[in-house]
């Protein structure tokens, strides 16, 4: 399927920020899909140093309250997963669209977990029942991440069709 598709990242202040990335898999029906891209230049995540070209395979369901980027080294290791707390996921063959909200959380290869922005969330202008939303979302990825990240490779696996992805 490998095409051309955005990522629209809407922002609770309103941003929509978009990024060229290359679609892998695409189940309209069911609202589940992949995408790719290479990490543009370094950046610094937590204490984790993501290196440009690195790899994205960035996961998305409608049904489910996160997206999922896993990040791998020149090596094919996976060295990062990371959840989007988000919701609106809306996907077609040109456009994956979410809105993001906020707080994310950051899976280490060591199954170290770390929340992230959670200052940034209390600085957010958010409804109680969006605040809910949020904190059972994240307490769902803090229960089931490594289920959900086993899930994640094993469907990588499967559209690439290639062993090359190591967990």
């Amino acid at each position: 399927m490998n095409k051309a598709c955005v990522e629209e990242k809407h922002t609770l202040d309103n941003r929509i920020l978009r990024f060229d990335c290359t679609l892998l898999y695409l189940d309209a029906r069911r609202q589940r899909g992949i995408l790719h891209y290479l990490v543009p230049k370094n950046i610094q995540v937590d204490a984790l140093c993501l290196l440009k070209d690195w790899r994205t395979y960035a996961f998305y369901w409608q049904e489910r309250p996160y997206t999922l980027y896993q990040w791998f080294d020149a090596e094919n290791c996976l060295v990062g997963s990371y959840f989007n707390i988000a919701d609106h996921v809306r996907l077609t063959s040109s456009c994956f669209r979410w809105r993001d909200l906020v707080l994310d959380i950051l899976i280490y290869p060591d199954d170290t977990v770390k929340i992230l922005d959670e200052d940034e969330l209390r600085q957010a202008a958010v409804s109680n029942r969006l605040l809910n939303f949020i904190s059972r979302s994240c307490s769902t990825i803090i229960k089931d991440h490594a289920k959900i990240i086993d899930q994640a490779i094993n469907w990588l696996k499967g559209v690439t069709q290639s062993h090359v992805v190591q967990a």
